[in-house]
């Protein structure tokens, strides 16, 4: 797979940004977090909850004590954009609409006082960012090889680019760390091998 950029280090380390073509859902495995799209041309996360807006509500009012909800708005055009608020964030009334619910578990995301549920708020405005962003395909890894191409480290699964370069400069410095520590050592060695030698010459 070609590299979308390429971040270079010393000692020839070399790190790849990909795409992850076979990224899963951010939200997959995660129970404390329920997503709710109710649109005819995508597939709804969160099908327990309920596949129709009547269904929806019924759990909403059924499941409040224990779980934070907030709405889902959706702008469509050349891509997915999701936000979560109690109003439309969009400005193209055409394009955008509400399309479901965000949830969360009270008991896991925000279990503080004070401005818990302000909290809770943002918390699903980032579960919403970046559900639409795994929607778009926005999916990357990582991989780092050393100066002779051979991989030392790959890791993928990332939404969103942040995160996955953070991690790839990190990774990078400690292979140039540890190919550093190894040159030291076989520098060692040779000067250690030379006056052996030296001294073997000399007749010490």
């Amino acid at each position: 797979m070609s590299a979308i950029e390429t971040f270079e280090f010393e000692h020839g380390i070399v790190g790849k940004l990909e795409y992850d073509e076979d990224c899963e859902s951010p939200y997959d495995s995660d129970n404390a977090v329920k997503i709710v799209l109710l649109h005819r041309r995508y597939n709804n996360p969160s099908p327990e909850v309920g596949s129709t807006p009547d269904e929806v509500a019924e759990w909403v009012k059924e499941n409040s004590r224990d779980w934070f909800v907030t709405n889902l708005f959706m702008y469509e055009h050349s891509g997915v954009a999701l936000r979560a608020g109690e109003r439309n964030p969009f400005s193209c009334p055409w394009d955008s609409g509400q399309v479901g619910i965000v949830a969360i578990e009270k008991a896991i995301w925000g279990r503080g006082k004070g401005e818990r549920n302000a909290k809770r708020l943002e918390w699903c405005k980032n579960v919403a960012e970046t559900y639409g962003m795994w929607m778009n395909g926005e999916c990357y890894g990582y991989v780092i090889e050393d100066e002779d191409g051979r991989t030392l480290e790959s890791c993928f699964g990332y939404v969103g680019t942040e995160d996955c370069i953070s991690e790839l400069k990190s990774s990078g410095e400690h292979y140039v760390k540890a190919r550093a520590e190894e040159i030291a050592e076989e520098e060692a060695n040779e000067r250690a091998l030379a006056d052996a030698e030296n001294n073997h010459g000399a007749g010490i």
